[in-house]
């Protein structure tokens, strides 16, 4: 698929969300943003900052048992790439990506080191990666989200995060750390 053909789909499904309800934030907020998106596809989802360990990627998406999404971020970074991290990730969301599945045990070590791999497949009940065009078309879609607002508000922190998102994200940093 060539890259016209990527931003034309991303557009389209932009458009698409839009017409069904879908508004970006201007200024731009991750957190309205998922919220709204959240709302839009009929599902709740949850943003998790943590420290993602060395070699992992920045963000990642993961499938809950009732159909919502948890995005797990690299949360020690700058705001705008913060928010670029949580665009791409909702980009597969919105994209209505499927991961493909990961056959290297070592790949589920790498983001969760203290789980046995077969454990990681079935607790998160899937075990997988997006394609190459998959990435592309996240990668598309955040830019297109983010070039839409007006401005990108200075703030250093995620607002809005519930107490029950907070403890979420505390228990996942858990399963980040390397064990000693």
């Amino acid at each position: 698929m060539s890259s016209a053909e990527v931003l034309r789909r991303c557009h389209d499904r932009l458009a698409e969300l839009e017409k069904a309800g879908l508004q970006i934030p201007d200024p731009f907020d991750a957190v309205e943003l998922a919220d709204r998106a959240g709302r839009c596809l009929g599902h709740r989802i949850r943003l998790c900052g943590i420290d993602m360990p060395a070699g992992a990627p920045y963000g990642l998406t993961l499938f809950t048992t009732d159909g919502g999404h948890i995005v797990a971020y690299e949360r020690s970074t700058n705001r705008l790439h913060r928010d670029h991290i949580i665009s791409h990730e909702l980009g597969h969301i919105l994209l209505g990506h499927e991961p493909m599945p990961i056959d290297d045990p070592d790949a589920a070590k790498l983001v969760f080191p203290r789980l046995s791999p077969e454990l990681v497949s079935r607790v998160l009940n899937r075990n997988g990666t997006y394609g190459k065009l998959e990435e592309l078309e996240a990668e598309t879609m955040a830019t297109i989200l983010m070039e839409r607002v007006s401005q990108v508000p200075d703030e250093p922190e995620l607002p809005g995060q519930t107490v029950e998102d907070a403890a979420i994200a505390a228990r996942f940093s858990k399963l980040f750390e390397r064990p000693r």
